[in-house]
């Protein structure tokens, strides 16, 4: 996975593993049965005069928050997912928990998610999971990860780029700014790395069979994420 200079997403990552061929109708299929009340909108498109995947999840505005792990764990269980899958998404889970206490001060049960307990969030750490397993993926490898610069606005008020939580998750991976401004990893996709990546300052060596990459934003915003996906030599 190459985030070095356009960061990662939740949204880039998966649009990444659909454009590799992660099919979407049986993620839609995980999510349905998981009752995250959420529609997987995958579109091939153009991004740089090359071809990409841009997903997004249409969530019911009236579907009840996810502010606690405690929650959040419930609707994992309730998912019903297959073992690795189900452990996936949980450490991703603890990881957005484990970098959000230390922030506040506070242990990880009594974390309450702010912009993270949306919807929608349940439903992209569910997909992201499945799709891994779509793909028979074993082990998950991440270049250096950009992070951005600049400020943004977020529920605890302003904060320089990255914010805590991203800065919390990401102790142990190498890092830079890129070269463009503004939030370019942020919490939920810095978290699928604390979770799922071992962090690599160069591509592993392998067999590379197929490759895939998503996108999001447009024009001087467009932002591109690509996975490779082999056997390891």
């Amino acid at each position: 996975m190459l985030c070095e200079d356009d960061g990662i997403t939740a949204e880039l990552w998966l649009g990444a593993l659909v454009d590799a061929g992660a099919p979407a109708d049986r993620i839609q299929a995980a999510l349905d049965a998981s009752g995250a009340a959420a529609r997987l909108v995958a579109e091939r498109c153009d991004a740089r005069e090359v071809t990409a995947t841009r997903i997004r999840l249409e969530t019911d505005a009236s579907a009840p928050r996810v502010d606690t792990v405690a929650v959040l764990q419930e609707r994992i269980t309730a998912a019903g997912l297959g073992e690795r899958a189900h452990d996936r998404v949980r450490a991703v889970a603890d990881a957005l928990a484990g970098s959000e206490a230390p922030v506040h001060g506070v242990a990880p049960e009594a974390v309450r998610f702010h912009e993270l307990g949306r919807p929608h969030t349940v439903a992209r750490l569910i997909a992201g999971a499945v799709a891994l397993e779509l793909l028979e993926i074993d082990e998950v490898t991440c270049s250096p990860v950009a992070l951005g610069s600049g400020v943004l606005h977020i529920a605890h008020g302003r904060f320089p780029v990255p914010p805590p939580a991203v800065l919390a998750l990401l102790h142990g991976f190498t890092v830079q700014g890129g070269s463009r401004t503004g939030e370019l990893t942020t919490p939920s996709g810095a978290a699928v790395l604390a979770g799922l990546a071992r962090p690599s300052d160069a591509i592993p060596m392998m067999r590379l069979e197929r490759h895939g990459r998503g996108v999001i934003g447009s024009g001087d915003r467009e932002r591109l994420l690509t996975v490779m996906i082999g056997t390891a030599s």
